[in-house]
C-alpha cells in the first residue's frame, strides 16, 4: 500500500464535513476571539452563504469580518470608561464571576450548615454583597458590539432598519486568503483576484423586501506588460510617501523641479489605476456607490425598466 503525503496530496472533503467543520469554527467563538482567525472564518462563512443565495447571513458576515481586534479594544476601552465613572461597578465586577460560579453549582443543605458552623458572619457578608447590583442592562448596539450571542443576523438586519433611509453603506472586502495568517501584510495585500461590493441600505426593505445586496466582482484581466492592479497601487502609494518624506530635504532649484516632475508622474499613474479600477474592474457594479434617486416616480420608471429588460432577456 501506497503511503499518503499529507504535503503534496490534495485532500478532497465532501461538502457536509466542511460546512460542519466551517459551522463549528463559527458558533464557538470566545468572548475575545483572536481577530485574524475570527475575521477567517467570517470571510468563508459569507462565501458559503452567498453560494447558497442567503443574502442576509452572507452580508452578516462579511460586516462581522471587518477590524475585530480593533472591536475588541473598543469593547475594552468601553468596559474601562464604565468601571471609571462608577467605582461600585469595578467592585460587582469582581463579585460577578464568583456569583456566576456559585449560581451554577448550588449549595446542598448540609454543605450549607457547614458554611453556617465555619463563618458565623457568612449571612452578614451575603447581605452585604446583594447590595452590590450590576447594571447589564447596556445600550442594544453596545450588545452587538460585543462577541455574544446578540451578536447575529437578525439583530444586524434591526440594526439596517434603524438607518436614515438617506444613508447608503457600501463595503469593500477582500475575500478569504490563507495567506493573511501567514504573510505580513506587505507581501499578501497584493494577491487579490477579485472584491466582495456589500451595499447596506434601509431605503429598500420597506419597498420590496429586499435586505443587504452582495456582489462579487472578478479582478479585470491584465493585459500583457502591466502590472496587477493592487500592486500598482501600493507601489504609487510607497513611491508617494516617499517623495514627501524626502520634501524637507529639497535645497535647490533642480531637486525641487525633479520633485515636482515625480509627483505629476504619481499623479497621472494614479489616474490610470482609478481610471482601470472604475472602467474595467467595477464596470457596471459602480452604480451601486451612487446616490439614491429621491423621485419615487422616477425611481420606479427605472425598476420598470429593470424588470422589463430581465425578463427580455430572460
Amino acid at each position: 500500500m501506497e503511503d499518503f503525503d499529507v504535503f503534496t496530496n490534495e485532500i478532497e472533503y465532501t461538502k457536509p464535513f466542511y460546512a460542519n467543520v466551517l459551522n463549528k469554527y463559527v458558533k464557538d467563538v470566545p468572548s475575545t476571539p483572536s481577530g485574524p482567525n475570527y475575521q477567517s472564518s467570517r470571510k468563508l462563512y459569507a462565501e458559503e452563504c452567498l453560494g447558497e443565495n442567503n443574502e442576509a447571513d452572507c452580508a452578516f458576515y462579511l460586516s462581522e469580518s471587518v477590524s475585530a481586534s480593533l472591536r475588541t479594544l473598543a469593547v475594552y476601552r468601553d468596559e474601562q470608561l464604565r468601571t471609571t465613572g462608577d467605582k461600585i461597578q469595578k467592585v460587582t465586577n469582581y463579585v460577578k464571576p464568583i456569583q456566576d460560579l456559585i449560581d451554577s453549582q448550588p449549595i446542598s443543605k448540609n454543605d450549607e450548615k457547614i458554611l453556617d458552623f465555619i463563618s458565623s458572619e457568612a449571612h452578614q457578608t451575603a447581605e452585604i454583597l446583594s447590595k452590590f447590583k450590576i447594571d447589564d442592562d447596556l445600550p442594544f448596539y453596545k450588545q452587538y458590539m460585543r462577541f455574544s450571542s446578540e451578536n447575529n443576523t437578525e439583530n444586524f438586519l434591526k440594526i439596517l432598519k434603524k438607518l436614515p433611509k438617506e444613508w447608503t453603506i457600501i463595503q469593500l472586502t477582500a475575500p478569504y486568503n490563507p495567506n493573511e495568517n501567514l504573510k505580513p501584510l506587505n507581501e499578501y495585500r497584493c494577491e487579490i483576484d477579485s472584491i466582495y461590493l456589500s451595499m447596506f441600505t434601509n431605503d429598500y426593505l420597506d419597498f420590496n423586501s429586499v435586505g443587504p445586496l452582495t456582489v462579487e466582482i472578478p479582478a479585470n484581466v491584465i493585459k500583457e506588460g502591466e502590472q496587477p492592479l493592487f500592486k500598482e497601487l501600493f507601489s504609487l502609494l510607497e513611491e508617494n510617501y516617499k517623495t514627501i518624506d524626502n520634501a524637507p530635504f529639497l535645497n535647490n532649484k533642480r531637486l525641487v523641479q525633479n520633485y515636482w516632475s515625480k509627483r505629476e508622474d504619481i499623479d497621472l499613474r494614479m489616474k490610470s489605476v482609478i481610471n482601470v479600477m472604475d472602467k474595467e474592474w467595477l464596470g457596471g457594479w459602480t452604480s451601486l456607490l451612487t446616490g439614491k434617486l429621491q423621485d419615487e416616480t422616477l425611481r420606479n420608471k427605472v425598476i420598470k425598466l429593470v424588470d422589463a429588460t430581465i425578463s427580455d432577456w430572460g
